[in-house]
């Protein structure tokens, strides 16, 4: 569950790992505009991890956590290895986050941008 995830660190070293893999090896074309803030989220979650960023609000991580956990899970609604359809429901679950959790991630980016200043 992702606030177990979030609780642990270990866990959440381990869904880092397991997510970057993953998104390193599925296909973009159903991710669409929604790829670059799923690497966003990976970078948060990683930052976050490392003690580097703690801006994150608890709601936005779990979200988020939530979201890594259901791409690497391979028995989703949609098994991945479903030809051309494997991954739709996992952009779909990535766009449905990003939704939620795009301002988080937009002041993660200013806060990569110029640095460990506050970002207003």
């Amino acid at each position: 569950d992702a606030k177990g995830c979030v609780d642990d660190r270990e866990s959440l070293q381990a869904l880092f790992s397991e997510a970057a893999k993953k998104a390193a090896a599925v296909p973009r074309e159903p991710f669409k505009e929604c790829w670059p803030y799923l690497q966003t989220m990976l970078r948060l979650v990683r930052a976050h991890h490392r003690g580097e960023y703690g801006q994150v609000p608890n709601d936005a991580l779990l979200w988020i956590v939530a979201a890594l956990n259901y791409l690497i899970d391979p028995f989703d609604l949609i098994p991945d290895k479903t030809p051309f359809l494997g991954f739709v429901d996992d952009a779909a679950v990535i766009e449905f986050v990003v939704d939620r959790t795009r301002q988080t991630l937009d002041e993660f980016m200013i806060w990569e941008t110029v640095g460990e200043r506050t970002v207003l």
